[in-house]
């Protein structure tokens, strides 16, 4: 078995708190890592995530990043033609720094390959509000979706494809990696017939049935002006989806505006019978034509992405992190955009379940569904959980589960919150199993 890459991920406040050196030792000594990568635009959100205080942090016990925020310097003539530009950190320690060009100076000398990552949402939720409505998701109930930028919206291409510009031609990157919020698929009622999720175990989308998930589709987005002039254009008859999406919302939602004693009544019919979404599809096939035209919109925004950082660097490869299983449910048909990513990272970090069972019958089916779909050949990372619910024994398993599903590497997430002695198991289970690192 022969991995390819082992590569962790980083955040500015942590190369500043720790020290650059000190954690690329831990990472190379401890994990026998051959690359990694700075979490360049981060979303708003507490670090560590899953548990109370940073385990070997030696300057804060906690942090709250800014809300997407970029730490490379900004180089404003590639957002000249962009209405939408980033913004950059006005925390005193931060500002002013350019985070990715420190990690790829410190990893040359090391023979590290450096990377970034643009991840959940690209701009911030107070100018998504008062700036930009117009460029976000919008729901059936004409709410808009939190701060997710609606990606047939030209000036919200203009404004991803700028970011892909800039650094594509400002840094000495391996790779480019997004884990951008693609469609917006929502929770569904709590009286519905799903399994709560746990922490780590990223059960989001599969803690409803198949039925569930469907639903849950069409609670999200999009369904603003400019989607539903696309899909008119391509043919469908975006009025018909329209009735069709209430008829069910209002079933999910009985107090909404869509909400009736018929829809009370299909609810407690769905809801109570062995229907399955196979039925639902062929009974209302305008529901898979919008979920299609989902999934054609973000193949179009892959190409767009992959042929920018090509015609710049074609060097740099473009990777997608999966970060829930079934994709699909937000627009992402792996199969079809394939041909536009070069590497693919599941971000299943089952390991810190802390449990056996759940690590194994959940890493397993979701490593092999990505495999089936991009193919034998696609370069596949599977990540790792490494925070404290994980144990060493816990993350061996991983690695062997990740090394059986065909991955050709592995990715740590994430370490910021792992203890040394899980960090130590990656290097302890590539040498048991006897995997071969081929740089």
């Amino acid at each position: 078995m022969i991995f390819k890459e082992i590569t962790a991920s980083l955040y500015p406040w942590d190369l500043h708190d720790e020290g650059v050196d000190v954690i690329l030792d831990n990472l190379q000594n401890y994990s026998g890592v051959n690359a990694v990568y700075l979490v360049g635009l981060m979303h708003y959100e507490k670090r560590p995530l899953t548990d109370y205080y940073y385990p070997h942090n030696p300057v804060r016990k906690v942090f709250f990043p800014e809300d997407s925020r970029i730490y490379w310097q900004l180089h404003p003539e590639f957002y000249r033609d962009s209405r939408i530009k980033p913004l950059t950190s006005t925390r005193d320690f931060l500002k002013d720094i350019d985070w990715l060009e420190l990690l790829i100076k410190s990893g040359e000398k090391r023979g590290l390959r450096v990377g970034v990552e643009i991840s959940h949402t690209i701009v911030d939720r107070l100018r998504a509000k008062d700036e930009f409505p117009e460029c976000i998701q919008k729901d059936i109930f004409g709410n808009r979706l939190g701060q997710i930028l609606c990606w047939n919206n030209p000036d919200s291409r203009n404004y991803v494809l700028s970011l892909y510009r800039d650094l594509a031609s400002n840094y000495n990157i391996y790779m480019i990696q997004t884990c951008m919020i693609l469609f917006v698929n929502r929770r569904l009622p709590d009286d519905w017939r799903g399994i709560k999720s746990e922490w780590g175990t990223n059960l989001i989308n599969t803690d409803y049935d198949s039925l569930g998930q469907l639903l849950s589709i069409l609670l999200g987005g999009c369904f603003c002006p400019v989607c539903q002039k696309k899909a008119k254009d391509k043919g469908i008859d975006i009025e018909r989806v329209m009735s069709t999406v209430k008829l069910f919302a209002g079933a999910l939602h009985p107090e909404s505006d869509f909400g009736s004693p018929e829809t009370f009544h299909l609810r407690n019919l769905l809801k109570g019978s062995n229907v399955n979404v196979t039925e639902i599809l062929l009974e209302y096939p305008e529901i898979f034509d919008w979920i299609r035209f989902r999934c054609d919109s973000v193949t179009e925004l892959f190409k767009d992405i992959y042929d920018t950082i090509k015609s710049i660097n074609p060097s740099i490869e473009f990777r997608y992190n999966t970060y829930i299983p079934n994709s699909e449910v937000s627009g992402l048909d792996l199969k079809l955009v394939s041909p536009y990513l070069d590497s693919v990272r599941c971000s299943d970090y089952s390991e810190q379940s802390g449990s056996k069972e759940i690590l194994q019958s959940r890493k397993t089916p979701w490593l092999l569904n990505i495999r089936r779909q991009i193919g034998d050949e696609k370069k596949f990372i599977s990540a790792i959980g490494i925070r404290p619910k994980a144990t060493p024994e816990l993350i061996k398993e991983g690695v062997k589960i990740s090394a059986f599903c065909g991955a050709d590497g592995l990715s740590l997430g994430h370490y910021d919150g792992a203890t040394f002695a899980n960090l130590k198991a990656i290097r302890e289970a590539i040498e048991e199993n006897y995997i071969i690192l081929q740089s």
